[in-house]
């Protein structure tokens, strides 16, 4: 029973991973044109910080906030939270990815570092992993954390899920890591 459990839950992973990064581009340009179809009906608002060259769409009623560089937008229930940095400068990519990484498995001894396919966030290429934790209560999270280069800076983008049963959230979530844009 065990083995059951955890093989849905590494499918539940590998769908949150699907979620930011997105399949095969062998889907045409009509599912291009939905994806933009279902943003603009329901990703009403727009969050920028355009000194960092970071802008993500988001639903009505998703919290968000810009603080420190940082553009977080958080699910109404709490079950998922994305954010958005630029911390370093693009040739500090490698770093970021490997220091964002060290901090997960310092903060969380319990941390399980998996890779994820490299794939476009925001347009940049990134490399990704996921990273599954409990928290100080014993929940499971499960984080997708994407570090990429761009021209100027290195941008992390990270998607916690604090509860996989959290659909309507998920679904949502991958509308809007569709929207992210990354331009210096």
């Amino acid at each position: 029973m065990f083995v059951g459990v955890l093989l849905i839950v590494f499918a539940l992973v590998g769908a949150i991973v699907l979620l930011v990064v997105g399949g095969d581009d062998d889907s045409g340009n009509g599912q291009s044109e939905r994806v933009t179809q279902l943003q603009d009906e329901l990703l009403q608002r727009t969050v920028v910080n355009p000194d960092l060259g970071m802008s993500v769409r988001r639903p009505q009623g998703w919290a968000q906030t810009k603080d420190h560089g940082v553009i977080t937008v958080t699910s109404p229930d709490n079950c998922v939270v994305i954010s958005l940095s630029a911390p370093a400068d693009a040739s500090g990519a490698g770093q970021l990815h490997d220091d964002s990484i060290a901090l997960l498995r310092r903060t969380y001894k319990n941390a399980t570092v998996q890779s994820a396919p490299d794939s476009e966030v925001g347009g940049i290429p990134t490399t990704a992993d996921t990273v599954l934790l409990k928290d100080e209560k014993g929940n499971q999270i499960h984080i997708l954390l994407s570090v990429g280069e761009g021209a100027t800076n290195a941008y992390l983008t990270q998607v916690v899920v604090r509860d996989l049963a959290c659909q309507g959230a998920l679904q949502r979530a991958q509308l809007i890591a569709s929207s992210i844009e990354y331009t210096k």
